[in-house]
């Protein structure tokens, strides 16, 4: 099995000048968050992979929590990830593996995760069985 590699740019350019300030926000002098008010930590959504965790939380003022339909979000959120979940299954059948497992071996990794069967997978086998019976 090759090792592959992803490499990418990023670019960041800063065009806007520095005395521009958004509608709806407004020039602070601390780097951190301050409220006016009672802060309120709500956990909008959750979406795992096999590899990995994104979760979405958002800071709001109490009182403004009251326009927001939380409960229906967090609802709505939990069915997505449920459908999706089973979408995945239903597709991929056993293969899936929502717990990550390092493998002990490559041949392990090839046949369990990928069931990789073609002819350089075979004679690799091979030659290794055969070097491990001298």
């Amino acid at each position: 099995m090759s090792k592959r590699i992803l490499s990418g740019v990023c670019l960041f350019l800063i065009v806007t000048p520095p005395e521009y300030q958004p509608p709806g926000f407004k020039e602070v002098e601390s780097e951190f968050i301050l409220f006016e008010g009672i802060p309120v930590h709500v956990k909008v959504g959750e979406i795992e992979t096999s590899f990995h965790t994104l979760k979405l939380k958002i800071l709001k003022r109490e009182e403004r929590i009251d326009s927001m339909d939380i409960h229906g979000i967090l609802k709505e959120c939990r069915e997505d990830a449920e459908r999706e979940k089973e979408q995945r299954r239903d597709t991929l059948g056993e293969y899936i593996n929502t717990e990550y497992e390092p493998p002990g071996s490559e041949e392990e990794f090839v046949d369990k995760y990928h069931k990789v069967n073609d002819e350089a997978t075979r004679k690799r086998k091979i030659s290794k069985k055969k070097k491990k019976n001298k």
